[in-house]
Parts: C-alpha cells; sequence; structure tokens
C-alpha cells in the first residue's frame, strides 16, 4: 500500500514537471499575449 502511494505521488509530480516543460515550450515558440 505504501508503495503504491509513494509511486502515485512520483507520477503525479513527474507529470506536473512534464506539463511545466510543455507550457514553457510553448511560450518560447508563440511569445504572442505573453507581457514583456
Amino acid at each position: 500500500m505504501k508503495q503504491k502511494i509513494l509511486d502515485a505521488v512520483r507520477k503525479h509530480a513527474e507529470g506536473n514537471i512534464a506539463r511545466a516543460k510543455t507550457n514553457v515550450d510553448v511560450f518560447l515558440n508563440n511569445p504572442v499575449g505573453v507581457a514583456t
């Protein structure tokens, strides 16, 4: 049980990191609408 929870938390964090990296890529490739 404990291992399943740890695995779920880790996968959740990895997903958040991947989403953040994707957002950075989008903003770098589409600077329209980004305040500078």
